[in-house]
């Protein structure tokens, strides 16, 4: 059964996943009334998700970034003219990192390795 707790400033949540083992976490909720809620539908998706109403999510994280830009390389990558090139620059910026080993569901925005002056500009230059 999904319950809360307060531990300093912030609630905390208690449910069973999609794979029967109990999860913690801290949430944002303000009140006791909210965190019971949001543990509750934690629960709920958990319980339909084993009855094969929804898609479980791999236990892996869905496997590792570098899995993932391999895939992309093979798959979407291959028939582009410009393939060489993303080969290479993913090869290089990304495969020999050791962020290419972190877990999809893992790797948020704040993830980061390396000095950020060695890491290529991800966003469009104006003219």
């Amino acid at each position: 059964m999904a319950s809360a707790y307060k531990r300093g400033n912030r609630w905390w949540i208690h449910y069973r996943d999609a794979h029967g083992q109990r999860r913690t976490e801290a949430s944002t909720a303000r009140t006791k009334k909210d965190a019971m809620l949001l543990a509750a539908d934690l629960e709920h998706q958990a319980a339909r998700q084993r009855r094969g109403l929804e898609p479980i999510p791999p236990a892996d994280g869905g496997g590792t970034l570098g899995e993932l830009l391999n895939w992309w390389l093979e798959t979407y990558a291959k028939p582009r003219t410009s393939h060489d090139r993303d080969r290479y620059t993913i090869r290089r910026h990304f495969l020999t990192d050791p962020i290419a080993a972190l877990k999809l569901v893992d790797v948020t925005s704040g993830v980061s390795s390396g000095s950020s002056s060695a890491r290529p500009r991800l966003t469009a230059r104006r003219h």
